[in-house]
């Protein structure tokens, strides 16, 4: 009986039901579009270090030393007995049966003076293996240069210069530089340099000075205006030819998709421990010094999501609050009418409960329906914002996940019976001589 007199009261009363309606649905729509968009600044983050940063999975690298990721010609490196174990046991996982290995790139970090005749500045530079560091940038940014080619396609001497860096010895594109953030179209972009002959000068790994030319082959942004100022990049072979060494700083692995990457680093360090290498692998959003900003982020991304979401309950919560207070307001007489036929106060909450209920159900699928042609209208308009920690703008895109909806239908009802409650208490348990319609 409560159900049908429930059901009933939402057409008798079908003004006051669409406008609680609305207000159901507008909410579920700033939830969905808001949660949406959280999802792609966090996917931008993902692929930003993973593909473009060419961090891949997890990194490898030396055991207990003071500044992970960031050691060079120094013991915290990895020599060649522990390059020689690491990759025999990344071999076996590439090609053996277990087959978890997609990808892996070797890295090292150097720095030196770099000059183009009169201009010169200090650079710092990251040795990497140009043709698997293009696979591990795959699929969104294959092609890292705004200007030029990529490494991998140039000359063993070839060399990427930062943005900054570029304009220091002055590099520049002939092209208004294209937006990176998303990746570039493959294709050679001119650029010209006054001097297209650069000239690294360095201290090798045994103290000794040591310099070598090459051509600048594209120009490259890292996405941090920073980095951008010092920052080359070269073949691995190549820096190590310039520096005389065979060091590597750290590997960077990418497992293939379904692997259990917590497994793998278990096996992995129990395979290192008994084989007595002092090497050891972190994913690298747990890493020390490339996990970082990236758990920083996140955490400021949370804090910022919080709050957001608290500003939408509350102005939801009393614009829904408002519309039931005016509806059971009005149906004061039709309260009284049932008190005086024996309705208990439970009564009275548990038909205006049903009422939002139903309220909830139909506004959580008109608020999906309305949220992907939001979604869709929102990603075809192509605005593009600042990310803050880029230096280059992002598209604003909404990115709606089905795990979304079923907890903020749950959470839309919620706030709906609350409202609803805090409306129909008062009237519901006012005494039946003040509410009982005279004559």
């Amino acid at each position: 009986m409560l159900l049908k007199i429930a059901w009933r009261n939402l057409f008798l009363h079908k003004k006051k039901s669409l406008s609680a309606l609305l207000a159901i649905v507008m909410a579920f729509v700033a939830l969905s579009l808001f949660e949406g968009y959280i999802h792609d600044v966090k996917q931008l983050y993902e692929v930003t270090f993973a593909q473009r940063q060419m961090l891949g999975t997890l990194l490898i690298e030396k055991r207990d030393i003071s500044h992970p990721g960031k050691s060079g010609l120094d013991e915290g490196s990895l020599g060649p007995e522990e390059q020689a174990w690491v990759d025999a046991y990344l071999d076996k996982e590439r090609v053996g049966p277990s087959q978890t290995v997609d990808n892996r790139v070797r890295f090292l970090n150097v720095n030196g003076f770099i000059t183009s005749g009169k201009p010169n500045d200090v650079f710092i530079g990251l040795a990497f293996d140009p043709a698997e560091g293009a696979v591990m940038r795959q699929p969104i940014f294959s092609w890292n240069t705004f200007a030029g080619e990529t490494l991998e396609r140039s000359s063993p001497n070839g060399i990427l210069l930062g943005r900054g860096l570029a304009e220091i010895l002055a590099c520049k594109s002939l092209e208004s530089p294209s937006n990176g953030a998303l990746g570039y179209e493959p294709k050679i972009r001119p650029f010209h340099c006054e001097n297209p002959s650069i000239q690294l000068q360095v201290t090798t790994e045994k103290g000794q000075s040591n310099s070598m030319d090459f051509d600048v082959a594209g120009l490259i942004t890292t996405g941090f205006a920073e980095i951008d100022t010092y920052v080359v990049m070269l073949p691995l072979l190549t820096a190590q030819e310039l520096f005389d060494t065979k060091l590597v700083s750290y590997y960077s692995v990418r497992l293939k998709p379904g692997i259990d990457a917590k497994r793998w680093l278990r096996e992995f360090q129990a395979a290192a421990v008994a084989s007595q290498m002092p090497v050891e692998a972190k994913l690298w959003r747990e890493h020390q010094t490339f996990g970082e900003l990236y758990r920083r982020s996140l955490d400021f991304l949370e804090i910022f999501r919080l709050m957001v979401i608290s500003i939408i309950v509350t102005v939801v919560i009393m614009a829904i609050l408002n519309n039931f207070v005016r509806i059971v307001h009005e149906r004061l007489p039709e309260i009284g009418t049932l008190r005086s036929i024996g309705y208990q106060p439970r009564h009275i909450l548990a038909i205006f409960c049903w009422e939002a209920a139903f309220l909830s159900l139909v506004g959580s699928v008109c608020g999906l329906l309305a949220s992907y042609l939001a979604a869709a209208f929102c990603n075809r308009l192509g605005l593009i914002y600042d990310a803050g920690f880029l230096t280059e703008g992002v598209p604003f895109r909404v990115i709606l996940q089905e795990s979304d909806f079923t907890w903020i239908s749950c959470f839309v009802m919620a706030m709906t019976l609350f409202a609803t409650i805090l409306a129909a208490w008062r009237a519901s348990h006012l005494k039946l001589a003040e509410i009982v319609p005279k004559g």
